[in-house]
């Protein structure tokens, strides 16, 4: 997990402030811990915080440019498949300096511009600035795994992977009447809207290039209607889902620091460290939430399982105090109020797991 923001002041020669850019940013800090840039083309600027997981070297520094000059590019996510695009961009020309995925990003798009996202297999919000064309590019992934938001604000263009760093660019934090109906009915906000008045979401499988003179282009670039229609028969289905099923997990373990499993004992994250053990990886250590009471506590399986495939198992409960200040520094890091009960175990978990693991796994977590 990254942070990134940007800041693309529109038909002005307003220069962006390094002050504000590097305020937005920092709000991200705990969204990467590891090490931090920006990078200002007058009326532009992006910033970036980094967690390290590909190439932890300083090679994979962020904003990253392009060797012609022409590009500079801020991500967050992660490219499962980056490496499969090496020979293709070798015979193209480009060298591959790095063990990153925001290298093979960067020149996929230089190589294919927008057309290279369906060759993706990840979870990614990125934006790219054209210092010759003076457009700026966000995307967002197929499901919208990875979080993007956006403000118009005084005839500016504001973006960040979380909402408290557009206040701090100085959006006024405003809750919207029909936003806040729909929250405590749904539990979320759907479309592009939000919780807050004039703070949007660039939807799942979206694109959307602004230019210097103020013109917006936005494009869907991957429908789940279309792509289930066009899905040929599954002969074999029960092959077609553990092919599939045991792919996707292998894939998810591509990373140059340690993985661990956030481990309910339910049937999705079980599945996970099944498939992990089938396909022989080691070393895995597997976090799980107690309860004290009885008819609602799993962990006993969980450390059943995670001992039969030879992990290592860790086990946290929280109680009166404890629950509440997990519950207060949850609601800080969400942006919004707090719908759903797992919130504070998650963020409980993931500090519990932190000095061991830089990556988590999950699905059914609590």
């Amino acid at each position: 997990m990254c942070g990134i923001n940007g800041i693309f002041h529109i038909r002005t020669p307003k220069e962006v402030d390094h002050h504000l850019l590097i305020k937005m940013r920092d709000v991200l800090e705990h969204r990467g811990p590891d090490d931090s840039g920006i990078f200002t083309d007058k009326n532009l600027g992006l910033g970036h915080r980094r967690l390290s997981i590909l190439d932890v070297s300083s090679a994979g520094h962020q904003p990253f440019h392009s060797e012609d000059g022409r590009y500079a590019m801020v991500f967050n996510g992660e490219i499962y498949n980056f490496t499969d695009f090496y020979p293709e961009l070798k015979s193209n020309g480009f060298s591959i300096k790095t063990h990153s995925d925001t290298e093979v990003l960067l020149k996929l798009y230089q190589l294919h511009g927008l057309k290279m996202l369906r060759k993706l297999n990840g979870m990614f919000a990125f934006a790219i600035w054209d210092k010759t064309d003076r457009t700026l590019t966000v995307v967002r992934d197929r499901m919208g795994v990875k979080p993007l938001y956006y403000s118009w604000h005084e005839g500016s263009f504001y973006f960040a992977s979380e909402q408290k760093a557009l206040f701090a660019a100085g959006v006024q934090l405003r809750v919207s009447q029909p936003g806040i109906e729909e929250y405590i009915f749904n539990r979320f906000v759907t479309g592009e809207k939000t919780l807050f008045e004039n703070v949007q979401k660039l939807l799942p499988g979206h694109s959307m290039i602004i230019s210097e003179n103020g013109s917006v282009k936005t494009e869907q670039w991957w429908n789940l209607k279309t792509e289930i229609e066009q899905q040929t028969t599954i002969s074999q289905p029960i092959e077609w889902f553990r092919e599939t099923f045991d792919s996707s997990v292998k894939l998810r373990m591509v990373s140059d620091v340690p993985v661990g499993v956030l481990l309910s004992a339910g049937l999705d994250s079980s599945s996970i460290l099944a498939s992990m053990h089938h396909q022989k990886f080691s070393g895995i250590q597997t976090y799980t939430i107690g309860f004290q009471e009885a008819e609602h506590n799993e962990a006993h399986l969980a450390e059943m399982l995670t001992k039969n495939f030879d992990y290592q198992f860790n086990k946290l409960e929280l109680h009166d105090e404890q629950v509440y200040n997990q519950l207060l520094s949850a609601t800080y890091f969400q942006d919004e109020p707090l719908m759903h009960l797992s919130e504070p175990h998650l963020l409980a978990l993931s500090q519990l797991a932190k000095p061991n693991v830089k990556v988590l796994t999950f699905c059914d977590v609590c």
